[in-house]
C-alpha cells in the first residue's frame, strides 16, 4: 500500500523548522561571520517597482552661506551636491532535503525528525555563511578562482582565489572557496561558457596550503574552458552583493559604483592608501596607518574598527611588538600580554578574517549597511515549507534573504592601506 504525507504530519514538520531550527540558523550566521554581526542590517526604502532599495547621497557642499554686513544681499540658494541611487537587493538561498522514507519513518518522533534534518541543515547552513562571508569579503564579481592552463578531460586545474593574482608575489589557494558536490560556471569576459553547470567530485592539491594550485576533478569533459576563464557558483555570476574589495574603493575597482558615476561625483570615493608606487607592497608603518586615519577624520568620519587578513594582523603584530607596544603573546591562552584579545591601533581595535585579503580597512559603520528586503527565513508561500520534489520522493525545504549591502553615507568615512608587506602568508 502507498504511503502518503498528510497535512498534518507536513504541518508538524513545518512548525519545528520554523520555531526550533530557524532562529538558530539566524543566530549562528551572524555570529560566524564578523561582517555580519558588525554592520547593522535595516530595512530598505524600495523603490516604485518594489524590487529596489532608494539610497540618497549627499556630498559636502559649502554653499548658500555667508557672513555678511548690514544690509548686504542674502546669500543665493544654491543646489547642494547630491543624488539617489537605486540599487537591487541580492537573492541569497540553501536548501536541504530528505527521502520520503526518512520522513514517514521520523512521524510523529520529534527525535527522530531532528535526526533526519539537523545534519542537513548544519551541513548547508554553514555552506550559506561561508559564501556570505566571501561575498562581503570580495569585490562583488563572484569569482572563486581562475582556470591555469588547458583542462585535460575532467581536469581542471585552477588558481588565484577571488580570481587575483597572489599577493607579495607569494602563492595562492586556487580551492581556497571550492568543495566536493559543488556546481560552479566557468566565465570568460562576461560570457558563462558551461550554462548547465559543471559539479565538482573531487579536489586534489600538490601541497599543504597555501598551494599555489588545485586540480579539479569535474562531473564531464568540458572542453570550452580556456586558461584565464573564472570559476563562480552555478548561476551566481552577476548575482551577488559587493564586499570590502568594492565598497570602499577609489574607483580603480569599480568606475560606476551604485548607479553612481565617480567621474561625475569624485566626492563618492574612499580613501586609498597605495605604496609609493602602486601596486608595489611596502612594510606597514604607523604612519602609513595613521595617515588614512586623519584623512578620513578631516573628512567626517570615525573609525569603528580596522579589518584585515590573518597576515597582516599578523604582520601589525610584528610590528606593535617591535616598537614595544607588544612584549610578549601567550601562545596558551591566546591573548597578548597587555590584556586584550585583539590588537589595537590608537584605540581602534584590528579584527581580522581568514577570507580578507591583504588589505587593511577602516570602518566607519555609519557608512555602510546592509538594506534588506525582510528578514532571513523558510520559503513558505502557500503554507509549508517542505515541498516534494517533482516525480520524486523526495521532500525539499528552501532558506532565502533578500538583502546586499550598500553606502548609505559619505564614502570618504571610510578607507583602505593596500600594497601591504605581510611576514607570512595566511590567504
Amino acid at each position: 500500500m502507498a504511503t502518503s504525507h498528510t497535512a498534518e504530519t507536513l504541518t508538524t514538520f513545518t512548525d519545528m523548522l520554523k520555531y526550533d531550527y530557524a532562529p538558530a540558523i539566524v543566530r549562528t550566521t551572524a555570529e560566524k561571520s564578523f561582517l555580519l554581526s558588525h554592520l547593522q542590517s535595516v530595512a530598505g526604502k524600495m523603490d516604485a517597482n518594489g524590487k529596489g532599495f532608494i539610497i540618497p547621497l549627499q556630498f559636502d557642499n559649502m554653499g548658500s552661506a555667508a557672513s555678511l554686513a548690514e544690509g548686504d544681499d542674502l546669500p543665493d540658494s544654491l543646489p547642494g551636491t547630491q543624488t539617489t541611487c537605486s540599487i537591487t537587493p541580492k537573492y541569497h538561498y540553501f536548501s536541504v532535503s530528505v527521502t520520503g522514507p526518512a520522513m514517514q519513518l521520523s512521524t510523529g518522533n520529534t527525535r527522530a525528525f531532528a535526526e533526519a534534518w539537523s545534519n542537513q541543515i548544519a551541513v548547508k547552513t554553514r555552506s550559506h555563511r561561508q559564501h556570505l562571508n566571501r561575498q562581503l569579503n570580495g569585490d562583488g564579481n563572484a569569482y572563486l578562482c581562475q582556470v591555469d592552463g588547458s583542462p585535460s578531460g575532467v581536469y581542471v586545474t585552477v588558481d588565484n582565489a577571488y580570481g587575483l593574482s597572489g599577493f607579495n608575489a607569494s602563492a595562492v589557494n586556487g580551492a581556497k572557496f571550492i568543495t566536493p558536490n559543488m556546481k560552479v560556471d566557468f566565465v570568460s569576459s562576461g560570457t558563462v561558457r558551461d550554462s548547465g553547470g559543471v559539479t565538482i567530485s573531487a579536489i586534489y592539491t600538490a601541497a599543504s596550503f597555501p598551494s599555489t594550485s588545485a586540480v579539479l576533478t569535474t562531473s564531464g569533459t568540458i572542453s570550452s574552458v580556456a586558461d584565464g576563464d573564472y570559476v563562480t557558483v552555478h548561476n551566481s555570476y552577476g548575482h551577488e552583493m559587493p564586499g570590502m574589495m568594492l565598497l570602499i574603493d577609489d574607483g580603480t575597482r569599480g568606475a560606476t559604483f551604485q548607479g553612481v558615476t565617480i567621474a561625475t561625483y569624485p566626492e563618492f570615493k574612499s580613501y586609498v592608501h597605495y605604496g609609493s608606487t602602486a601596486g608595489t607592497a611596502e612594510p606597514i608603518t604607523t604612519n602609513r596607518v595613521q595617515v588614512m586615519l586623519d584623512d578620513i577624520e578631516v573628512d567626517g568620519g570615525h573609525v569603528d574598527f580596522l579589518y584585515t587578513s590573518n597576515a597582516a594582523w599578523l604582520t601589525m603584530g610584528e610590528a606593535a611588538r617591535a616598537e614595544n607596544q607588544i612584549v610578549s603573546y601567550d601562545t596558551i591562552k591566546g591573548a597578548l600580554d597587555t590584556g586584550w584579545t585583539a590588537l589595537m591601533f590608537n584605540g581602534k581595535p584590528i579584527y581580522k578574517d581568514p577570507y580578507c585579503i591583504d588589505e587593511l580597512y577602516a570602518i566607519d559603520t555609519r557608512c555602510i549597511k546592509i538594506p534588506e528586503a525582510g528578514a532571513p527565513g523558510w520559503l513558505e508561500y502557500d503554507g509549508s515549507i517542505i515541498k516534494q520534489q517533482t516525480g520524486k520522493d523526495q521532500w525539499n525545504a528552501y532558506w532565502g534573504w533578500y538583502a546586499t549591502t550598500a553606502i548609505v553615507a559619505s564614502r570618504k568615512w571610510c578607507g583602505k592601506l593596500t600594497d601591504i608587506t605581510v611576514t607570512a602568508n595566511k590567504f
